[in-house]
C-alpha cells in the first residue's frame, strides 16, 4: 500500500470519496462543490489529507487535525 499526503489538486478526489462516505453513513446529501470548498477550507487550516492506493488505485483517504476550541 503506498500512500500520499494531498495537495489542492487531490481535493476533487478527496470530495468524491468524502461524498461516498456520506452516502453510506445516510447523511444528508452535500452538493459537489460545496465539499469541496470545505476540504479546501480544512486542508488551508490544520487539516491534513492522505489518499490511499494499492498498485496506482486509490482505495481510500484520511483526514485528520488539530480540533478547534468551541470556547
Amino acid at each position: 500500500m503506498d500512500w500520499k499526503i494531498c495537495q489542492s489538486d487531490d481535493i476533487p478526489q478527496l470530495a468524491e470519496l468524502n461524498g461516498i462516505l456520506h452516502e453510506d453513513e445516510g447523511a444528508i446529501p452535500m452538493d459537489p462543490q460545496a465539499r469541496e470548498e470545505r476540504l479546501r477550507r480544512w486542508l488551508d487550516a490544520d487539516y491534513c489529507g492522505v489518499l490511499f492506493s494499492v498498485e496506482n488505485q486509490t482505495v481510500g483517504y484520511a483526514s485528520f487535525g488539530e480540533p478547534q476550541s468551541r470556547a
